[in-house]
């Protein structure tokens, strides 16, 4: 590719042509398939185990600006929602670029969104869960944003806790349920890993 690229570059008279061309090859989103080999993972996952410490109000709010522009071709989202999310990853201690790329796969930013299994909101979250950490929490709370995203980082998170800090597995183990998930893992047997590679391909 970048022989043939180089080839084209020399040939053009023009070398403006080849900055653009150039220019539009790192601009468009790259979709990388990983596998579940902690090598290949480690430039990924490295800043997805656990976020930070709380982000402050006026740096969350730059950040939140930042992630819009990053998503804005997600018409649901805007710079409010964006500080929501960040504030309650923060809070869960999930990573902000998790937090985004799970909301995006699973709802695309829709705090309406239901699906037919039942899940509900931002992140999908299914009244049995969600009663797991709110034992009294209603179908109404969970379509409420920040009720909705508390719960559904919590989940994660613990998921991550649970599965010794694999985001592969924790992410696998949110689409298919972590007992699906870990029966695989006892019997040894294959564990897909298409949810996973779709969440942090984005």
């Amino acid at each position: 590719m970048m022989k043939r690229l180089k080839n084209w570059a020399s040939s053009r008279p023009d070398w403006r042509d080849f900055l653009i061309v150039v220019a539009v090859l790192v601009t468009v989103p790259v979709f990388v398939k990983y596998d579940n080999n902690p090598k290949v993972l480690e430039h990924k996952t490295s800043e997805c185990n656990y976020a930070q410490n709380e982000t402050e109000p006026d740096i969350r709010r730059g950040l939140a600006e930042r992630y819009f522009k990053e998503w804005e071709a997600w018409w649901r989202l805007d710079v409010r929602l964006a500080e929501r999310i960040i504030e309650a990853a923060d809070a869960q201690r999930v990573p902000h670029a998790i937090a985004f790329a799970l909301i995006a796969t699973e709802s695309g930013f829709d705090s309406t969104a239901i699906s037919k299994a039942g899940a509900i909101g931002l992140a999908q979250v299914r009244l049995p869960t969600a009663r797991i950490y709110d034992h009294n929490i209603s179908t109404s709370d969970l379509q409420r944003v920040d009720k909705n995203l508390k719960i559904g980082f919590r989940y994660y998170h613990d998921l991550l806790h649970r599965f010794d800090g694999d985001v592969m597995l924790a992410l696998a183990a949110y689409n298919m349920g972590p007992t699906a998930v870990s029966n695989r893992v006892k019997e040894g047997r294959h564990i897909s890993m298409k949810y996973s590679n779709k969440v942090l391909g984005r």
